[in-house]
């Protein structure tokens, strides 16, 4: 479904990923378009090593989500796949705006979604795991074209990506 979102959105030249751990996503998006030029960053420092044995083409980080030290425009897209779902409430604003800094043209997130704030809540309480109203939150920051796609459980059984699971894509805003 990444790659499927990804084509919906156009092909990009490059593609960040935060919290890529060894760079599955990437091995996919690179093999489906060997040209394109990808990276990422990961707080565990073994799947980074592991991500530069896939991809050694490709330029790997070992920091975390708070630390997203790369150029403005530095990418044509930027992908999280279950990586915001550890991103504290009081942060997540800033993390989506430093996404739509370094990124020309859109995002593409696998994360968890709903609209009522109870089940975002009752997540957090009972699995420690975000999730977020994505529509409205990257509304406020001013993304645009935001779509939002169930992850269908027969692709992702199981709690709570069953209930909560969603590809998410949205066009950046425009840099004035």
């Amino acid at each position: 479904m990444v790659l499927n979102a990804f084509k919906d959105c156009g092909k990009p030249r490059s593609v960040l990923e935060a919290g890529c751990a060894t760079a599955p996503n990437l091995v996919r998006l690179k093999r489906e378009w060997p040209d394109i030029e990808v990276g990422g960053f990961d707080v565990n420092e073994d799947a980074i090593k592991q991500a530069v044995t896939y991809i050694p083409d490709g330029k790997f980080y070992n920091h975390g989500i708070d630390e997203i030290y790369f150029s403005t425009n530095s990418t044509t897209a930027t992908l999280s796949d279950a990586c915001l779902i550890y991103v504290e409430r009081s942060k997540i604003k800033g993390v989506l705006k430093e996404f739509s800094r370094i990124s020309t043209e859109y995002i593409v997130l696998c994360e968890f979604h709903s609209t009522s704030w109870i089940e975002r809540m009752a997540l957090k309480l009972t699995s420690g795991y975000n999730a977020y109203d994505y529509k409205k939150l990257l509304s406020s920051l001013g993304y645009h074209d935001i779509q939002l796609k169930k992850i269908p459980a027969e692709i992702w059984p199981g709690m709570p990506w069953e209930r909560y699971g969603y590809i998410i894509t949205a066009k950046c805003p425009t840099l004035i």
